[in-house]
């Protein structure tokens, strides 16, 4: 049923929000908004050191890290 509600000028776009920052960028990609949230809790982009955690549901991606309380969201959104 939601695909038949999507029409076809529908796109979604995924909003990284960090918890020190707010809006950090808005992305047409997943995988390159997962990689600026994940850098944004490592800090220094370096993923070794610091390990990260990622909890998601359809909508909603949140990753933390353990040396740090900075968090990041990324939401999917769409968009006409």
């Amino acid at each position: 049923m939601l695909d038949s509600l999507k029409g076809s000028n529908m796109r979604d776009v995924y909003i990284v929000t960090g918890s020190e920052d707010g809006l950090i960028g808005v992305y047409s990609s997943l995988k390159k908004a997962k990689e600026r949230a994940l850098q944004y809790v490592t800090q220094d982009g370096n993923r070794e050191g610091s390990m990260s955690h990622e909890y998601s549901d359809y909508y909603n991606w949140f990753f933390e890290a353990d040396e740090s309380s900075t968090t990041a969201s990324v939401t999917r959104e769409e968009v006409q």
